[in-house]
């Protein structure tokens, strides 16, 4: 897909088998480092005063791999805290990308604009940035970020479903191989829900990644549901809370 630096990580996962064969290494992946990584939205209904939590998000932009649809199976782990009723601070590590050896992590902040128990729904935005790091070279890239989510609480235990959208900003003026950035802006509308248990919830959330970026002549055959641009992607979170 994207013209956004396509991740050769991505590559590396759709075509495992023929790298495998031709003894291609990972140091290769951090040709295209550059990229818009996909991951579920990290928090959206804020923490309560002093709570933790810490979670797990598996899945990625949908793929034709050998005749079956599947998620690209991108992996990451965050940790959030609650500095009150409104603030949420969190961190993730993406640990996928670790191993491929780039060190990607993500610290933002939430706030949250209007409270449900005032209006019919909850309104949050959380911004911060990623920043990104091989462990060959050393180059650096950070791309700031802001979600905004609307979220309505549905029953006692505090399950919620929301919808909103993901933007990334790629401020640099140059891509790899001193091509012109012509993406700067980067988003992803989105709908998810969360069931919250006594001490896990469980998110599922349904992305359309970059719809405005030309999906053809790339390498990753992606699932294409709106013709010739972006990408949907599913995710599945495991978040525990304490």
């Amino acid at each position: 897909m994207y013209s956004i630096k396509l991740f050769l990580m991505i590559n590396f996962i759709y075509n495992f088998e023929k790298l495998l064969i031709m003894k291609i290494y990972l140091p290769i992946i951090f040709i295209s480092l550059l990229v818009f990584s996909c991951t579920s939205s990290r928090v959206v209904k804020p923490l309560e005063d002093g709570d933790k939590e810490v979670g797990l998000s598996l899945g990625g932009p949908l793929i034709n791999f050998s005749d079956v649809v599947i998620p690209i199976p991108l992996t990451s782990v965050h940790y959030a805290r609650g500095l009150s009723n409104s603030f949420t601070t969190y961190g993730s590590l993406h640990t996928t990308s670790l191993i491929s050896g780039v060190i990607h992590t993500e610290m933002g902040v939430l706030y949250n604009f209007l409270d449900e128990n005032e209006y019919y729904f909850g309104l949050s935005a959380s911004t911060g940035f990623n920043f990104m790091v091989d462990i060959w070279e050393w180059n650096p890239k950070m791309f700031p970020v802001l979600d905004i989510n609307a979220y309505k609480t549905y029953n006692d235990k505090g399950s919620f479903y929301y919808f909103g959208i993901s933007n990334w900003f790629d401020l640099a003026r140059y891509k790899a191989h001193g091509e012109i950035n012509t993406n700067k802006w980067l988003f992803a509308p989105h709908i998810g829900h969360t069931y919250v248990g006594e001490k896990w919830n469980i998110n599922v959330e349904i992305k359309y990644l970059a719809p405005h970026v030309s999906n053809e002549d790339i390498v990753v055959d992606y699932v294409k549901w709106f013709g010739s641009r972006g990408a949907p992607g599913i995710y599945l979170g495991f978040n525990y809370r304490f």
